[in-house]
């Protein structure tokens, strides 16, 4: 992705007059953005802003201030650093508000010679540049202000990250879209067996929430947290293809139907795996029934042979189902769900996860 990003931003530097000084500099500019892979490797974008802030200020000798500016609503709304940390400011004047009003760049190399610019560094600044660039309706303006002269090869350094910034917002933003559907979608797949089973509406999405929370407390990397809360949402998925009368059954189930249910995992992996790239997830939804003593199902796994995933799922879908109205009980009340929990640690769940969960459990 960024080595794309590189070569179309040469491309579009070609119309500039500082095209030359940027292919004179090409493999410092690789560099440059190779080295900033770790800072682009973010999905929010107040710590993406903070990070190149902080970037910007490493990288341009003799700052005085940078800002990132985007203008929202008809708002330009401006993050910069004071004192090391992010602030955000709506800009009313000065330069980076001349850019987004010209849809230009604009270079000050003597800032006494600029009635329009607006100090804010008590006299500090001596120069200043304000980098516009659009990209699918996605406008930004990078400023630097220096207390020396700005450089060619710093300007159409600068020139670089606006047009690597504004294309990478405008995938977030895309990013975010299609996260929410992508969601959305996964939410009506769930929804689909609550129509067979009306006494596990909701079921899917509580057990989502417990699990996200479980794995938060347990201080998972934000991707892994999200992998849980997919596989949360889609573990009970395989019920399609146990017969409602089944799951509706008020009485106690005979051992034949006891075996179709217990089916159910395996059911899910078939139906998840057909979709692209969910192998994992899959995989998830398959062991959320296995027991941490291998008394389990489907495959009798134990210990940390299961899934982390699928034992943090096994904890809080354990805790939904005694604390829910089901075809053959009502409702276990909270306290007696956590004796449970608590009675079957090590043979059911995980001791560790599990005295997480119940921490959790008992504040709610």
């Amino acid at each position: 992705f960024l080595n794309s990003v590189l070569n179309f931003s040469l491309f579009l530097l070609n119309a500039h007059d500082s095209y030359l000084e940027v292919m004179k500099n090409r493999d410092t500019l690789s560099r440059m953005i190779s080295s900033l892979e770790e800072v682009l490797d973010v999905s929010r974008r107040t710590e993406l802003i903070e990070k190149i802030l902080h970037y910007m200020k490493d990288m341009f000798p003799g700052i005085v201030l940078s800002s990132v500016s985007l203008l929202e609503g008809g708002k330009i709304k401006t993050f910069f650093l004071k004192n090391g940390q992010i602030e955000v400011v709506n800009l009313k004047r000065g330069i980076v508000v001349k850019a987004f009003e010209t849809k230009g760049d604009l270079f000050i190399n003597d800032v006494r010679d600029f009635p329009e610019f607006y100090d804010v560094t008590n006299g500090r600044t001596r120069s200043a540049a304000a980098i516009f660039f659009e990209y699918e309706n996605t406008p930004l303006v990078l400023e630097i202000e220096k207390d020396s002269e700005i450089t060619e090869y710093e300007l159409s350094s600068l020139k670089m990250m606006a047009r690597i910034l504004a294309i990478f917002f405008s995938r977030l933003s895309l990013y975010r879209k299609l996260r929410k559907t992508f969601f959305q979608t996964i939410e009506a797949f769930s929804y689909a067996v609550e129509l067979k089973d009306p006494y596990t509406s909701g079921h899917s999405l509580r057990v989502a929430d417990y699990s996200q929370e479980i794995a938060r407390r347990m201080g998972l990397p934000d991707q892994v947290v999200e992998r849980i809360r997919i596989a949360a949402v889609l573990h009970d998925i395989g019920k399609i293809g146990v017969k409602g009368a089944i799951l509706n059954k008020t009485s106690k189930l005979t051992k034949e139907e006891y075996e179709e249910v217990k089916k159910h995992p395996e059911l899910g992996e078939k139906l998840i795996s057909k979709i692209e790239d969910f192998s994992d997830i899959a995989k998830i939804v398959r062991h959320h029934h296995e027991w941490y003593s291998g008394q389990g199902y489907p495959d009798g796994l134990r210990g940390e042979e299961i899934p982390l995933e699928s034992r943090i799922i096994a904890v809080a879908d354990a805790f939904d189902a005694m604390t829910s109205d089901r075809p053959y009980r009502k409702a276990m009340d909270r306290k007696t769900a956590l004796e449970i929990l608590r009675r079957n640690e090590g043979p059911q769940w995980d001791p560790e996860i599990l005295k997480i969960a119940l921490d959790y459990f008992s504040g709610l």
